[in-house]
């Protein structure tokens, strides 16, 4: 029973970690979900965070999906980065869309 609260417990220390991340914070994106290998990450468009067209910058958008990557390869308590990473657009979001990027 002591290493399922050892595993608690650590697990915690991971997800603490996680949360500190300041540009995550300066968004203002939620780490929803973190446990071993899943992640889920959410934040709420705000007019500064769009582009010349109106819609949410692309930037924000991969922002939010590279923090669930980020989250979900790190929730195993070792340091990981990613190599190369790529993503496809499908439709544009607007201020006060709820984006909600989910890794495993």
């Amino acid at each position: 029973m002591e290493t399922d609260m050892d595993d608690k417990t650590r697990q915690q220390a991971i997800a603490d970690h996680i949360q500190k991340d300041e540009f995550s914070n300066y968004l203002g994106a939620k780490v929803e979900i973190i446990k071993p290998g899943h992640s889920r990450v959410s934040l709420m468009v705000k007019d500064h965070m769009t582009n010349f067209h109106g819609s949410t910058h692309g930037g924000v958008i991969f922002a939010i999906s590279d923090m669930a990557f980020a989250s979900a390869c790190n929730s195993h308590g070792k340091v990981a980065v990613a190599l190369n990473v790529s993503i496809c657009f499908l439709k544009p979001s607007f201020p006060g869309d709820h984006l909600v990027a989910e890794a495993k």
